[in-house]
């Protein structure tokens, strides 16, 4: 027989459940663990998202307080949701620095796209729009 996922809506659950040769209960055990990760990975996510929209309203400019608070709010969120929730509970310690320092790499790399490719896009426009404006005065002379 094989493995057979069935939606479990029943009041106050929402997810799957699996059934297969002999329906394994470990298997299911599983199954219910991966969920509840997901569910807390989206929790973690989500506000770490609300806290990222406050610190970076819309049109706001990007200051270096505001890109600290950023800086402090992922590591919060992520770090501390790894620890409170155990997501890498029997990682050895270095296994957990190599984590951590991927976690800041990616914060670097985001903050460099925001901060320095942002700023040389606008430098171009802002160059175009001079040849442009230079180009209407000689065109009007």
């Amino acid at each position: 027989m094989p493995w057979n996922w069935k939606s479990n809506t029943s009041p106050g659950r929402c997810g799957w459940t699996v059934q297969g040769p002999g329906d394994s209960e470990e298997l299911q055990q599983i199954v219910t663990l991966l969920q509840s990760t997901a569910d807390r990975l989206w929790l973690v996510a989500l506000v770490f998202a609300m806290a990222e929209s406050a610190i970076f309203p819309e049109q706001a400019a990007c200051t270096r307080t505001r890109t600290l608070l950023w800086l402090g709010a992922a590591n919060l969120c992520f770090v501390g949701g790894a620890l409170l929730f155990g997501w890498f509970a029997g990682v050895p310690l270095w296994g957990g620095l190599l984590l951590a320092a991927f976690l800041e790499l990616g914060l670097g790399l985001m903050w460099f796209g925001d901060h320095f490719v942002l700023k040389m896009d606008s430098a171009q426009l802002t160059r175009e729009l001079k040849q442009y404006q230079n180009r209407l005065q000689q065109e009007h002379r």
